[in-house]
């Protein structure tokens, strides 16, 4: 479950900080800083990513995935995260692949959780998760586990 309407607040102040045009004065470092510092937050409470940087993400140049600075290609998200998550077929229709498709979430997303969650907390955190970025079984037996 996600924190839905803490999403949108978020996402309602980089907006108006937009408009007021404080990204402009802060510079694309400090920005950068700023809106990751945002989701920092977000994560915290529930929030998504996606929820927070959607249309936003897109004038700052930063992907509504990985939270990053970077060139937007495609729906919020930048080219690294496009080829992880999505495929072109020979019509050019694009759709989702692998994980998100399956289960709901991407590497990207479970990048971020191990960040914002198991870290913190688990001296062994990155070792005991590694494992279940990268492979389909442990993301399946992890899922019926918790």
């Amino acid at each position: 479950m996600s924190n839905h309407t803490g999403g949108h607040m978020l996402k309602e102040v980089l907006e108006i900080l937009y408009e007021l045009g404080v990204f402009k004065w802060l510079g694309t470092e400090k920005t950068a800083k700023l809106v990751s510092s945002v989701i920092h937050v977000g994560q915290r409470y529930d929030c998504n990513n996606n929820e927070i940087l959607h249309e936003i993400g897109l004038k700052l140049g930063i992907c509504a995935y990985c939270a990053t600075p970077a060139e937007i290609v495609y729906n919020d998200i930048c080219q690294l995260c496009f080829q992880e998550n999505y495929s072109v077929d020979e019509n050019g229709e694009i759709s989702l692949t692998g994980a998100e498709e399956e289960w709901g979430y991407t590497q990207a997303d479970l990048l971020r959780w191990l960040q914002a969650e198991a870290l913190p907390y688990r001296q062994d955190g990155v070792e005991y998760y590694a494992k279940f970025i990268d492979l389909e079984k442990a993301l399946r037996k992890r899922r019926w586990e918790t």
